[in-house]
This record gives C-alpha cells, structure tokens and sequence, in this order.
C-alpha cells in the first residue's frame, strides 16, 4: 500500500496529462521519465547522472521495432531472414524480432523532429513484455512491466537498464484493437552511458 502511495502522489504533484483518460503521446513519454526518476529514486539513485532521459532515436527504433514485429510495412523495401534481430517477422515467435531493425534516412524523418539526426544502431539494450494490458490507465501501465521484471530477475537483467542506462524510448503496441483485455507489448530502448550499481 505504501508504494501505491508514493505512485499516486508523485503522479499527482507532477499532473502529467491535460486529460486523464486521454493523455497525449508526448504527455505519457513525459510521465515515464518522471516515473523511472522516481523508481531510480526509491533505491538511492538520485544524482543528476542518474537521472534517465528521453531519446528521440530510442523511442522511433522501439515503434520501429514494433512496426517490423507485428506488421508487414518495412518488408517489401528491407527484406531479410524472417526471424532475426532485423527481420522481416511474420510467422516468427521471437519477441525481439525487429530489434535492429532501422529505416533509411528518408524513411526516418517523418518520425522524428525536423532536423533531427538520422538515427543508428549504437550500442544499447532492449526489453519486450507482454504485460501491459490494454484495459488499464497509462499512469500505470508501465509499471506492470518493471514490477514483473522485478518479481522474477531483481533488479538486473531485463531491469537493469530502468535503473542503469542513460537514455530510453518506450513504444507499446496493442496487435489485439478489439479485445479490451488484451496485452499491450511493451518495447523498450536503452541506449546512452551504462552505469554501474551501487
């Protein structure tokens, strides 16, 4: 009860969306930010360094990811193996499927800000989960993912980067529109210098 607690209030002293049941996609990068601050916070992880922060790159290579995972949009223009870390994915069951994969320069910019940087492939980590529902408020939903990181590796491995990495981009994606209980995959970025633990 105590860390719903801390949850709630620290997302209603920073009142992140203008409307509650209908953020903006910018309001919800916003509030992951402060929420992962927050979660890096609870175990003493409160120096500027270690604060995360929003990447542009981060954020279009997860949908990008997301994009090559469950649909057929990049694969006339990039084949590949189906099945690899590039793709193309269909009929594949691996979940970081499409986790390298990176358009063109003129494929890019309509995604990202104007006179943005093409974007790479640097040295980075990624994390997929299928435990975001659908059916559940963007305040928290997030967090289903972590604390199922939490639950079953600590506060390594899939968690690590929520606590370690420099820079993030989350994209979820809901291949089930019509199912109001479906899951919702989280795709997550990290890129940026990679501490250490204290």
């Amino acid at each position: 009860m105590e860390n719903f607690t801390v949850r709630r209030e620290v997302f209603y002293n920073n009142r992140p969306f203008a409307d509650n049941r209908n953020p903006t996609k910018a309001e919800v990068d916003e509030w992951h930010r402060i929420a992962i601050n927050h979660l890096r916070a609870l175990v003493g992880y409160t120096e500027e360094e270690r604060k995360v922060q929003k990447d542009h790159c981060m954020f279009a290579r997860a949908l990008w990811g997301q994009e090559r995972r469950f649909t057929t949009k990049w694969d006339s223009k990039y084949p590949g193996t189906v099945g690899t870390a590039y793709g193309p994915c269909q009929g594949s069951s691996n979940a970081h499927c499409g986790a390298t994969f990176v358009p063109d320069a003129a494929d890019q910019a309509p995604y990202l800000p104007e006179g943005h940087a093409t974007c790479g492939t640097p040295q980075g980590a990624e994390g997929v989960s299928g435990n975001a529902k659908s059916n559940i408020p963007w305040s928290i939903k997030w967090s289903r993912v972590i604390c199922n990181y939490i639950r079953e590796e600590g506060i390594t491995g899939h968690s690590g980067p929520f606590f370690l990495r420099e820079k993030f981009g989350f994209s979820f994606w809901d291949n089930e529109t019509g199912n109001n209980n479906s899951a919702s995959t989280l795709r997550g970025k990290w890129t940026g210098k990679l501490l250490n633990h204290k």
